[in-house]
């Protein structure tokens, strides 16, 4: 005697469900990231790190040099070499930098696409691949008789940066 065509209906229901549960938890023993959500060993972050060490020059008063600049105001020039330890890539970009001075940050000034004129290789936008190093340097316009400087970097994504004033 044949079941009835509900129950055989039921039992194949049953069978591709049963089927289907199984490829899915075969699928995830064998794909460990998609449990965990990561497949990056513990603590490699910790090892990234970008290298800054700068330099800073007071060239003076800055009308001396542009004298479109009214009195009062100095040109620092930062010099920079930039390391890139562990990271696939690192932005740079002169409107990423800032030069703190006496707690103020200040853009850079378009004084340095001269700074050529000057004996330095200025800092342009460059993409720093892990391993990879670059030097380059940004004039900034801040007040004169300042008391501290300091950089910082404001781009597009976060990273670690250990900041060496040399």
């Amino acid at each position: 005697m044949k079941k009835p065509f509900f129950k055989r209906k039921v039992v194949l229901l049953g069978i591709v469900l049963l089927v289907i549960m199984i490829a899915v938890v075969a699928s995830a023993a064998n794909n460990p990231s998609t449990i965990s959500g990561t497949n990056k060993s513990p603590g490699t972050s910790q090892n990234k790190a970008m290298k800054i060490s700068y330099t800073v020059v007071n060239l003076g008063d800055a009308s001396q040099w542009d004298p479109s600049i009214a009195p009062g105001s100095a040109f620092l020039v930062v010099n920079m070499t930039i390391h890139n330890q562990g990271y696939d890539t690192f932005s740079v970009n002169p409107f990423y930098f800032k030069a703190v001075v006496d707690n103020v940050a200040y853009s850079y000034s378009t004084y340095s696409y001269k700074l050529g004129d000057e004996g330095y290789t200025r800092l342009g936008v460059a993409s720093v691949l892990d391993g990879g190093t670059i030097t380059g340097a940004l004039a900034f316009e801040v007040p004169q008789g300042y008391s501290q400087v300091s950089m910082q970097y404001q781009g597009l994504r976060t990273y670690s940066i250990d900041w060496i004033r040399a």
